[in-house]
């Protein structure tokens, strides 16, 4: 169908709302197989992100815009065999923000057929973003206050035990380091995604990467053990892209630090800051070779 890889193609309305539309399947893009569910092939909760700020350039142009009280309503689980017409609805801008949701039905259906409800969220226009203070993050600190180190095989397997399945283009963390309430990375991208970064404002590859950070901020076990429990992304305050990562002439990493009070295991939820760190970040003893 064409357009952008997620959000698609935009398509007449008889609705004041800017509908796009597009088809996803098992592999379509291709690297959505490697991202499965208990088995099963699920969008990721990153690509309504990257549909929410690849609405928001369609709508206010281009600029740093985000995606804010982003809330994800039911899994879109994508069956060998089993496209689905996903379409972004996203409503007229006023005072600088716009609502989009996502929904999606099985390709072929009639025009009476069951739309479900995948996400739904506020894009916002720069000029209109309460300003923010980045912190200061010092992974060498983090590292020194290390309670826990995976390699990459350990901790993918840790979360396949738990159901969560990636394949190759998903499995973008180098190992992870982890203290009692933040956790870092170093990012290792296939190929095949980074010839594809210019076409996404936050590939769900790195977008995923920042999800499976935040699972290193879960407490610890008292036994010093992962919980034993699969966490899945169910809201997102806020996105915002400060500069876009294009390729991989400098280390990425991503870091994350629990927000959320409660610290004994296996909470009910966990509220975590993550950060995609790029150019402007020096790292000179992170501890990934």
């Amino acid at each position: 169908m064409g357009g952008h890889p997620l959000l698609g193609v935009r398509v007449p309305s008889v609705w004041a709302n800017a509908i796009y539309e597009t088809v996803l399947e098992s592999r379509r893009p291709t690297y959505l197989t490697d991202h499965q569910v208990q088995g099963s092939t699920v969008v990721p909760a990153a690509a309504y992100i990257e549909q929410g700020l690849a609405a928001a350039e369609k709508t206010f142009g281009p600029g740093l815009h985000a995606v804010e009280n982003l809330v994800i309503q039911h899994a879109m689980f994508l069956p060998e065999g089993s496209p689905r017409r996903v379409q972004v609805s996203v409503a007229p801008e006023s005072s600088g923000e716009a609502a989009f949701e996502t929904h999606s039905t099985s390709l072929g259906d009639d025009e009476q057929s069951h739309w479900t409800l995948h996400a739904a969220g506020t894009i916002a226009h720069e000029q209109f973003l309460k300003k923010t203070t980045l912190p200061q993050i010092d992974l060498s600190d983090c590292r020194k206050r290390a309670i826990d180190s995976k390699s990459r095989d350990e901790y993918y397997q840790i979360l396949a035990d738990r159901g969560l399945k990636y394949g190759p283009a998903f499995r973008v963390l180098n190992g992870i380091v982890r203290s009692e309430n933040d956790a870092y990375s170093m990012l290792v991208l296939q190929e095949s995604v980074v010839s594809e970064l210019a076409k996404y404002k936050l590939h769900p590859a790195l977008g995923d990467a920042c999800m499976q950070t935040l699972a290193g901020t879960v407490p610890l076990e008292n036994d010093g053990s992962y919980s034993p429990y699969t966490y899945m992304p169910v809201a997102v305050r806020r996105v915002v892209v400060l500069a876009p990562i294009q390729n991989l002439d400098t280390p990425i990493f991503c870091y994350a630090v629990r927000r959320s009070e409660e610290g004994t295991p296996s909470p009910e939820f966990v509220e975590s800051d993550i950060f995609l760190l790029h150019d402007w970040y020096h790292f000179p003893d992170a501890g990934f070779n």
